[in-house]
């Protein structure tokens, strides 16, 4: 969808906004290059969003992991003492207000933040000598811990899930956009009949012309996974299988089995991870460690007398990993101790 901002609010709502100008890279300036183009009316607006975001840049420091969650919570109870009994909200409260709102990603934020990253140069690039260039591929990885969320040339956006990587051309072709994905990744794709998109990934073939889905083929899964959120896409492997898939449906190949199943999913199980959430349904223990190893970037060792009765169930938005196993450790009777990335589960 385009984004058509009415205020400087909604600027400073979009989160991929804030982390352009908080951490920009080729993609993102491209990106933001073209949509100024295409909206000189609303250059000084994004002048003053700007400007809202930077003025929380005070000084460059470093800053360790440990003390940044510190750090936010004092600048939130700060934020919340201030803002009572104002009429009107500055630009800056509205930023904080969506860092505090979205906890998990704006420890990460804060950090990068405080690193004091330069602004942008909002001068288009000139397409004068690039014709005859030749078109390099750039790659996005992300670590245990972390996502990414950004854009693609054409405009694309994509949230990538941690240890995933993407490559992707510089700029895509007259008759093509094709990226090459490794682990899981959101996609939610500018429509354009005359320009498919292709998404290749292990023994899986995507394409679409405009829709947002799901891609999880990391290495370690018995299956390659595409889940459908809106639109409609062709799944192809290599070997000849092809399935269409309409909305809130998704196809599993088992490699192993060489087949495609095609079922129904929850969203929010299958791709709540891009808005930090995680959801268990009926999940087996050694799965769901799995995950919050992953999401938290830790180790986490389970006592062999620790008994699970059956599937877990459970719901965590933007939580720290003590309020999820805390969580956890009610409904499945076990205690657990959280030692720098270490966890151990432990029976009571």
């Amino acid at each position: 969808m385009q984004f058509d901002p009415k205020t400087e609010k909604d600027f400073l709502l979009n989160e991929h906004f804030v982390q352009w100008i908080m951490a920009p890279d080729h993609e993102s300036d491209r990106y933001w290059s073209n949509w100024l183009l295409k909206n000189p009316g609303k250059a000084n607006m994004m002048k003053r969003a700007k400007e809202s975001v930077q003025g929380l840049m005070l000084r460059t420091f470093e800053i360790e992991e440990d003390e940044s969650e510190m750090i936010l919570d004092r600048i939130i109870r700060h934020h919340d003492k201030t803002k009572n009994g104002l009429t009107e909200r500055s630009s800056t409260h509205v930023l904080l207000d969506f860092l505090k709102a979205n906890r998990v990603a704006a420890v990460l934020v804060l950090v990068t933040l405080f690193l004091g990253l330069l602004t942008l140069d909002f001068q288009p690039e000139t397409p004068s000598a690039v014709k005859n260039e030749k078109i390099e591929w750039l790659t996005k990885s992300s670590k245990a811990g972390t996502k990414m969320s950004f854009h693609l040339p054409d405009g694309s956006l994509v949230k990538l899930n941690s240890n995933s990587s993407i490559s992707f051309p510089e700029r895509f072709s007259d008759s093509l956009r094709e990226v090459k994905l490794t682990g899981q990744a959101f996609f939610d794709v500018e429509h354009n009949e005359d320009l498919p998109f292709v998404v290749a990934a292990g023994d899986l073939q995507i394409k679409v012309m405009g829709t947002s889905f799901d891609v999880n083929n990391k290495p370690e899964n018995k299956a390659q996974k595409v889940s459908l959120l809106s639109g409609k896409v062709k799944v192809t492997t290599t070997n000849g299988m092809i399935e269409q898939l309409r909305p809130l449906e998704m196809v599993s190949y088992e490699k192993t089995a060489k087949a495609l199943v095609k079922r129904e999913f929850d969203p929010e199980v299958v791709t709540g991870w891009k808005d930090g959430i995680i959801k268990f349904e009926n999940t087996d223990h050694k799965e769901v460690f799995k995950i919050l190893e992953e999401w938290y970037d830790v180790k986490i060792k389970v006592e062999n007398d620790v008994k699970f009765k059956g599937g877990i169930n459970g719901r965590y938005e933007n939580e720290i990993l003590d309020n999820v196993l805390k969580g956890l450790s009610y409904s499945e009777n076990f205690k657990y101790r959280i030692e720098n990335k270490k966890v151990t589960i432990f029976k009571i």
